[in-house]
């Protein structure tokens, strides 16, 4: 009887445990598979993240050059006034001058019979060219030149912002079109941890049933059995303590660490979501230093250092000029940095791929 019942158990024992194997064998490979194409989506969302980093990094570039630009137009637009009101003035005085003559003809004035209307007119009538006094003249002549090289540099500004708003455009329809790239790959990316939670799920509820059916082969059996299993952990690395390199430096780096958390969106600053060069503007910001919203300019504006004399609270950049991305070192190799559309402000090792540095103080 009790080899029976032997035979029994062990015959029971590979039927339920191949039951048990073959979902897990039949759904590993999907499951595998489900896996290894959301790697390559969650690839493909990292990788547009920082294409659209870096655009939105050439988006502040732009919206930079615009403001100088149209600064630049504002001044020339005042000076161009300022040489008109001058010039209107002057030929007032001139025609003033030439009618109060004519009204005088028959005098012994040589300015009599003038009727100024312009420069060329001036010019055009000897007997009123005898008469204009070289200081008119040659004031006349500068305020006409200076008048049409101002309209020529208003002209050319017009030129240079009608360039720097097409490239503002471009910029953002291209930003737009990989946002919404980047949706559809969200949504397919949570379409696809679904399919991996659903055969997850399925693996682990066959191989509780085999479990089940297992046991109650043995109870019918008349013999005993026992299961178990499972288990977890985590590590959590620490940032470790961060040197301050001056007052100003550490004020920088202590407020970046604390904006850890925070989502990353593009063109802001804070106080709730940040870009790159937002980030580091308000880090700084914080600690008295003004810089602008756009990585480019502040690499430019700021004193260059040796990747290998970096301290806490310099700026380190991608791209030419800095242009594509920024974030500040807090030391032993660490950065604090808002990578990209769908992540967050977050402490990461700063990588091979930062060629530049910075220091803002």
């Amino acid at each position: 009887m009790n080899l029976r019942v032997a035979r029994i158990v062990a015959v029971v024992a590979v039927i339920v445990t191949a039951l048990a194997l073959a979902p897990l064998a039949a759904g590993g490979s999907p499951i595998d598979d489900k896996k290894a194409e959301a790697a390559r989506i969650q690839a493909e969302i990292d990788a547009n993240g920082s294409k659209i980093d870096a655009l939105s990094e050439q988006y502040n570039g732009a919206v930079y050059r615009l403001q100088k630009i149209d600064a630049q137009i504002a001044e020339a637009e005042s000076r161009v006034k300022g040489a008109q009101d001058n010039y209107d003035q002057l030929r007032s005085e001139v025609s003033s001058r030439a009618a109060a003559i004519y009204m005088g003809a028959g005098n012994d004035d040589p300015l009599s019979a003038i009727d100024v209307q312009s420069i060329n007119d001036l010019g055009a009538r000897s007997k009123y060219a005898a008469a204009a006094t070289s200081r008119d003249r040659s004031l006349m002549a500068k305020l006409v030149t200076s008048k049409e090289a101002l309209q020529a540099q208003r002209k050319q500004l017009d030129k240079d912002r009608s360039q720097a708003q097409g490239e503002k455009d471009n910029i953002s329809k291209a930003r737009s079109s990989l946002q919404s790239a980047n949706a559809q790959q969200q949504n397919l990316l949570s379409k696809t941890k679904t399919d991996i939670a659903g055969l997850i799920k399925k693996a682990q509820d066959d191989a509780r049933a085999a479990q089940a059916a297992l046991a109650a082969a043995r109870q019918r059996a008349e013999t005993t059995g026992s299961g178990g299993g499972g288990g977890g952990g985590g590590i959590s690395i620490p940032v470790g303590s961060i040197p301050p390199t001056s007052p100003r430096a550490m004020v920088a780096v202590d407020f970046a660490l604390a904006q850890v958390g925070k989502p990353y969106a593009y063109a802001t600053s804070g106080p709730s979501t940040y870009d790159c060069s937002g980030l580091t503007a308000a880090a700084w910001g914080a600690a008295g230093v003004s810089l602008p919203h756009y990585s480019g300019a502040q690499y430019d504006m700021l004193p260059h250092v040796p990747l290998s004399a970096i301290q806490p609270g310099d700026l380190l950049f991608r791209g030419p000029g800095g242009s594509q991305h920024v974030e500040i070192y807090i030391g032993n190799g660490m950065v604090v940095t808002a990578p990209h559309t769908g992540d967050f402000v977050k402490v990461a090792p700063m990588g091979s791929v930062l060629p530049l540095a910075a220091r803002p103080g």
